[in-house]
């Protein structure tokens, strides 16, 4: 895990430094937009609907649609998992790991 750890984090003071720039933001109610820039928000608009368009229209079989969405699903879980390992590591613009004997 400590490799695999160290593999994924390679740019760790980039992803530190973004928390500490959302942990800064103490404004207490953030409008939805602010998650997201306008790119990101086009990506997944055209991802959702050609994934509508796509499982309506037929073109492909029901068991393809049920392993893209069980790997999509996995995906996703995964990506949350590694979310929490980054919070509960990421501190003060470094990433401490249970090796590190800086505190």
């Amino acid at each position: 895990m400590k490799k695999y750890l160290n593999v994924s984090c390679s740019d760790r003071n980039r992803t530190c430094a973004s928390a500490a720039v959302i942990e800064k933001d103490c404004r207490e109610w953030k409008p939805v937009w602010h998650f997201f820039d306008l790119k990101a928000y086009c990506i997944m608009a055209v991802m959702m609907g050609g994934g509508i368009w796509l499982r309506s229209s037929g073109l492909v079989p029901d068991v393809f649609i049920a392993v893209f969405y069980t790997g999509l699903g996995c995906a996703l879980a995964l990506a949350g998992v590694l979310f929490w390992i980054v919070f509960l590591f990421c501190r003060d613009d470094k990433m401490v790991t249970k090796t590190d004997s800086r505190k």
